[in-house]
């Protein structure tokens, strides 16, 4: 695997709010000879930016408090037009992070953590991010929902009630329960009395297998 000229060196920002990701992540961009400033939060990405400048930026979607991974991808985009993106994500989709994803449109590659296997998945995902090149990531074994299923199921996942999601919504709540039960039946969650369908989703939400179509 080619790695970076010393003479040429490169940086890359890490943003993860896992410390244990973080650091591996870390370790294997800087195997592949880039210099790494690596940052817990979307503050404190947003924060370095200044003082790394970096060449590409390697972003959780989900840091936690404060802005996103979308949120130092937008900050890096406008402040840094050159600079290679890859957002990272356990979930299959953006929409099943975001509302609303506005993604940058240059430069840019979606990858899912549990699809990262060694340093080679990183260095493909940089490569194609550097070519401005489609994201060739593919959901495995996952189940498609629409955006509009996946803003609801995100919302089930977090643990609201019927009610607070029709408030949130301002739908009513005969809407929303109409609404549930199609995202039940297009994720194929049992709906016999011994099962918890509610629990059954958050389940297929936090084990990444859905996907957004």
């Amino acid at each position: 695997m080619e790695q970076v000229d010393s003479r040429e060196r490169l940086v890359a920002l890490v943003a993860e709010d896992d410390s244990f990701t973080r650091a591996l992540l870390t370790s294997l961009v800087e195997s592949l000879g880039y210099e790494v400033t690596a940052a817990a939060s979307g503050n404190e990405a947003i924060g370095a930016l200044d003082s790394c400048d970096p060449d590409v930026a390697l972003l959780d979607l989900d840091l936690g408090e404060g802005p996103t991974g979308l949120d130092v991808a937008n900050a890096v985009r406008r402040a840094y037009p050159w600079t290679s993106i890859v957002l990272m994500s356990s979930h299959n989709s953006i929409a099943l992070v975001h509302p609303t994803p506005t993604p940058p449109a240059q430069h840019f590659q979606f990858i899912v953590k549990g699809q990262i296997h060694g340093v080679k998945d990183i260095a493909a995902a940089i490569e194609l991010a550097n070519q401005d090149l489609p994201s060739t990531t593919e959901p495995v074994d996952a189940t498609a929902i629409r955006p509009i299923q996946a803003t609801l199921l995100r919302m089930i996942a977090l643990g609201l009630s019927n009610e607070e999601i029709a408030a949130t919504t301002e739908i009513s709540l005969k809407a929303v329960e109409r609404r549930i039960s199609r995202l039940y039946r297009t994720l194929g969650v049992p709906s016999s009395p011994s099962a918890n369908p509610r629990v059954e989703a958050a389940r297929m939400y936090a084990d990444a297998t859905v996907t957004v179509k």
